[in-house]
């Protein structure tokens, strides 16, 4: 059975228990919490437009409820909404203008809240305006990177069933 042919309500929840189980227990044990605080968007990509919504608010209430609020603001602003805007729009110019303003927006709420957290290398010499260069490329890299991950466990899993 493929993941296509699943309700996409139940897809949804699904996808909403593994990551969040996944966050909880990369925190507690401290296994690679980081890396997958980057993953979370990737349950995005596995549903449509609606359900992506759902998934991105639910995952983050959750987060929000377990005492990680830094992190699911970070998380939310900082990775889910360029791979919401990413796998809603279909044009690219309408998607990376988009994946820009609003990453350039993100960049400075985090920053005008929790610009203190930053090293004090970066708020020394001035150095801001390159993490938010940096950033900006990322953002508008990070949808095509992770639909290309998607794209390869599906030709996995499709050589896996043949044998």
């Amino acid at each position: 059975m493929t993941i296509n042919k699943i309700n996409p309500v139940v897809k949804t929840s699904f996808l909403i228990i593994i990551f969040y189980l996944l966050f909880i227990i990369s925190r507690t044990f401290r296994i690679a919490p980081s890396i997958i605080s980057m993953l979370m968007p990737f349950g995005i990509l596995f549903l449509k437009k609606g359900y992506s919504v759902i998934y991105s608010v639910v995952l983050i209430i959750l987060i929000n409820i377990s005492g990680f609020v830094v992190e699911s603001i970070g998380i939310f602003l900082l990775f889910m909404v360029p791979v919401l805007i990413y796998n809603t729009f279909q044009k690219k110019v309408v998607r990376h203008s988009l994946i820009t303003i609003f990453s350039v927006t993100s960049f400075f709420i985090m920053y005008y809240f929790f610009g203190y957290l930053l090293h004090d290398f970066f708020l020394r010499n001035n150095l801001t305006w390159l993490l938010l260069l940096l950033y900006i490329v990322f953002a508008n890299l990070y949808g095509f990177l992770l639909n290309r991950l998607k794209k390869e466990i599906e030709n996995f899993v499709k050589k896996e069933e043949y044998k």
